[in-house]
């Protein structure tokens, strides 16, 4: 299944999950610190319908312009019926594009592990496709979010089969090295590295091995795009 495919498949599990709760469960906690269940979907909702202010906002924090935290509460004065709905309908076209389809594959696989790792206990088995296109991705993503690590040294990413990618961090910004030389593994499925890397550390089921100094400063770096 290709990116499109799959962005498809993450939407139409997040629409049966949603579906499915009651009216207590729409309260619900989220890995999103603060944010219950309505107000992530309210979350997704802006940021699909309104892309180019939601883009800036999430740049600037609300410097140029409006908040991000503005344009979740304007749509989720929507009410939860209505959000559903247009969230049923969604992906837009040009987020499904090629390129554009990957990026928010991840973003939407995020977020369906953030509604179900929290307070609705919900937790799935993603397929072998998921894992494998979110492997290829962290490629990219990795290098964004351990911008933030200012902690010099080698850090290596392991699946549970051995395949590893490693990154030199520390300076203005990450670099692909040998997996051989790292001083730290963080090794687990590819899905739970890359929520550990982006800062849902204590619901992501990974195993952090090497170097006790820079495991330490790893776990105590606030990372995440």
């Amino acid at each position: 299944m290709n990116a499109s495919q799959l962005l498809k498949q993450e939407r139409a599990d997040a629409v049966a999950l949603l579906e499915s709760l009651t009216e207590d469960q729409w309260q619900a906690s989220t890995l999103c610190e603060g944010w219950n269940v309505t107000d992530l979907l309210a979350h997704m909702v802006a940021r699909e319908s309104q892309p180019i202010r939601f883009i800036l906002a999430e740049s600037t924090k609300g410097k140029l312009g409006v908040h991000p935290d503005e344009l979740m509460s304007q749509a989720r004065k929507q009410g939860r019926f209505k959000l559903l709905q247009e969230f049923r309908n969604g992906p837009p076209l040009a987020f499904r594009l090629p390129g554009i389809a990957l990026a928010n594959f991840i973003e939407q696989w995020v977020h369906n592990e953030d509604l179900r790792r929290a307070g609705l206990n919900k937790p799935r088995i993603s397929s072998p496709a998921v894992q494998n296109l979110i492997w290829k991705m962290l490629h990219i993503n990795a290098r964004m979010m351990l911008r933030s690590f200012k902690t010099p040294g080698i850090i290596s990413l392991v699946r549970p089969d051995g395949r590893a990618l490693a990154f030199q961090v520390g300076g203005a910004f990450p670099r692909q090295a040998d997996p051989a030389e790292a001083a730290v593994k963080v090794i687990g499925e590819p899905g739970e590295i890359l929520l550990y890397l982006f800062g849902r550390k204590t619901a992501a089921h990974v195993t952090i091995e090497g170097d006790q100094r820079l495991a330490q400063a790893l776990r105590n770096t606030t990372m995440g795009l």
